[in-house]
């Protein structure tokens, strides 16, 4: 067993820190998502009770994931959207609920932590790997398989919140009881479509149903998504960007300057990417504040213990997006000298060397990687 994924929320001081959830090197060896769900629930919210349907659905989500998306060996598989990052978004999705529940004394209970947790695991779990041309899908559980249309007008998140659906309706049948009602159907599909993005022009922007929703399920979940973005600082912001050039390269990095193409792109468009997503995201943050007493002193407590490292990681997305040339020509060096045969590996040790030598060559801000 290796430690496949770090992300954890230290409850009793409320200060994001790392969190080792097991996962198995191999994506075909048995993993029980449940069972970690639970005990990060357990450990962290014990006065939170999520059903035995609520968690089977979010471990069954989370393990297909796993198994679609984070396997190299795979066609569907992704480097970036697999089960690791809806497990992120998951773990700041529950925190941020917890803290509506106790610093802003919003009267939320289980129903909707168990809602938005159904909501945090799915958001992500149609991609376009898995959808390719088929006219249906077919998505495998530990119960049976769901199949739906494969209908090209819908976003890959439309899909995902239809899944997320279906498989509450399948609760519902097995139990032979109404544990979902239609309108909790109603508030996960909302929540999930919430994480949709529009593109415009050479940008993408969070589509305007995130500005208006309400439902503090659905709130929680895209401060979660977006914040995932910053929870883990420069570093894991490099190896975001390693993770989403292998997406985008298809795995396959047999031609260099292909590869350098992507990389130098994606990293250029980090730079706008994060100062757009920044301002969502405090946007976001301010309007789940706004009314509250000493609001300013709030928002600094949840930039602080979502993302500590919030302002450097800004600064150094601002700095090399300035000092694109120089980062081409140092991640070039460094990617030719790269001698691991894992290509997540091989992208993201050049990236970060990239940034060391512009950092030590005071290009960059010392200190930060």
């Amino acid at each position: 067993m290796a430690r496949a994924h770090r992300i954890w929320y230290n409850h009793s001081r409320e200060i994001l820190m790392t969190y080792s959830v097991e996962a198995s090197t191999n994506p075909d060896e048995p993993h029980d998502y449940r069972y970690t769900l639970s005990r990060h629930i357990d450990k962290h919210y014990e006065s939170i009770t999520i059903s035995d349907a609520g968690l089977t659905i979010m471990g069954d989500l989370l393990d297909f994931e796993r198994t679609t998306y984070g396997d190299p060996a795979k066609e569907t598989f992704l480097g970036y959207h697999n089960d690791r990052h809806s497990y992120t978004v998951f773990a700041i999705d529950f925190w941020v609920l917890n803290f509506m529940k106790t610093t802003l004394k919003r009267p939320l209970i289980d129903r909707d932590f168990e809602l938005s947790g159904i909501a945090a695991t799915a958001h992500d779990s149609v991609q376009e790997t898995y959808r390719s041309d088929n006219e249906y899908l077919a998505f495998h559980f530990p119960d049976g398989d769901i199949t739906l249309a494969n209908d090209t007008d819908k976003s890959d998140e439309q899909i995902s919140a239809e899944l997320a659906v279906a498989l509450m309706r399948r609760q519902n049948i097995n139990a032979s009881e109404q544990l979902y009602t239609m309108e909790d159907q109603r508030r996960v599909y909302t929540a999930v479509r919430t994480t949709e993005y529009a593109r415009i022009g050479k940008d993408i922007s969070l589509k305007n149903i995130a500005r208006t929703v309400r439902d503090p399920a659905a709130i929680a979940l895209i401060i979660a998504d977006t914040g995932s973005i910053f929870a883990g600082g420069e570093k894991a912001m490099i190896r975001d960007v390693g993770n989403l050039s292998l997406e985008l390269l298809g795995n396959d990095l047999s031609d260099p300057h292909k590869v350098i193409e992507t990389v130098t792109n994606l990293v250029e468009f980090q730079k706008k990417f994060l100062l757009g997503r920044a301002a969502e995201y405090t946007a976001l943050m301010r309007g789940l504040i706004e009314g509250s007493e000493e609001s300013d002193s709030i928002f600094s407590t949840m930039i602080q213990k979502l993302s500590p490292r919030y302002d450097s990681t800004i600064t150094l997305a601002d700095s090399v997006g300035s000092h694109i040339g120089a980062f081409r020509e140092a991640f070039e060096k460094e990617f030719d000298k790269a001698k691991t045969l894992d290509p997540s590996k091989k992208i993201s040790t050049a990236i970060t060397n990239a940034f060391k030598y512009l950092s030590s060559d005071e290009q960059l801000p010392k200190d930060t990687i």
